[in-house]
């Protein structure tokens, strides 16, 4: 397959007021860490674009680069080539403007603050534009109302989970970067959870980039897979996911899921 892919999408279920065009657009990027004999090209030649108010999920094998890639949008990891343009903007813009925010594996709750006081954070670091919504309205939209003075050690990792994506969308970003946040889970609260993110997607509007190593979790959650091949970092293909929405979890049993979980099978053995 060709090493660059460029989407273009048909328009969010989620974001009948989302902006039209693209939230990001990534060109020929490369990222390379070290100098030297000692340099290791993590990304190599990469090119994608994310439709505004879109949900693309990320595929590949351990090393291909994806969470490099979500770093790199959100202005953790420098560029070493090419460009990355984040709502019009550069990262580093974006991130000054709070236009994204980051849910990482581990839900990095403060220990010692309530429910409500870790969704408040971001509002209590300040920046932005000071738009936001409330934090208690968000316990509600994630299915925590009533638990919004239980410390972390009292909540389940589900839980935490919810109080990290609620903490995330608490300055409104128009971007949300998820680096494999269902990872730790079981089965059961996971397949809970992509349920509620599907929810909160189409509620919210919100363009959602999401790395996974799960092929079923990739083809359920996502319009499109962005599947990377390793050694370097690359582009494979970007496929798109045509099963309707809203989904539900037995549309994993239907022959349209099994086709698409196959042929995603199929890219990431080439890899």
């Amino acid at each position: 397959m060709a090493a660059t892919a460029l989407a273009k999408a048909p328009a969010s279920p989620a974001a009948a007021g989302a902006p039209a065009g693209n939230a990001l657009s990534v060109r020929n990027l490369d990222v390379v860490f070290g100098k030297g004999d000692g340099a290791i090209t993590a990304l190599s030649n990469v090119s994608v674009d994310i439709p505004a108010g879109s949900l693309v999920t990320m595929l590949g094998p351990s090393g291909c680069g994806k969470s490099t890639l979500l770093r790199a949008v959100a202005d953790l990891v420098p560029a070493s080539a090419g460009s990355i343009t984040v709502l019009g903007r550069t990262p580093e813009q974006a991130r000054r403007e709070r236009n994204f925010s980051f849910v990482f594996q581990d839900a990095t709750l403060l220990p010692w603050r309530s429910a409500i006081d870790n969704v408040r954070l971001p509002l209590e670091v300040g920046g932005g534009s000071g738009t936001h919504d409330d934090p208690m309205d968000l316990l509600d939209l994630v299915g925590l109302k009533g638990r919004e003075k239980a410390l972390p050690s009292e909540l389940s990792g589900g839980m935490r989970q919810r109080v990290a994506i609620a903490r995330a969308l608490v300055t409104r970003p128009k971007i949300l970067l998820m680096d494999e946040p269902f990872g730790a889970l079981d089965e059961i609260t996971r397949d809970k959870l992509n349920e509620e993110l599907l929810r909160i997607w189409q509620e919210t509007g919100t363009t959602i980039m999401f790395v996974t190593h799960s092929i079923p979790e990739a083809a359920f959650l996502g319009q499109h897979v962005l599947v990377l091949a390793a050694h370097p970092g690359r582009v494979k293909e970007f496929v798109t996911v045509d099963l309707p929405f809203p989904r539900r979890l037995p549309v994993r049993d239907t022959m349209e899921f099994i086709q698409i979980t196959a042929r995603l099978r199929k890219l990431l053995e080439e890899c």
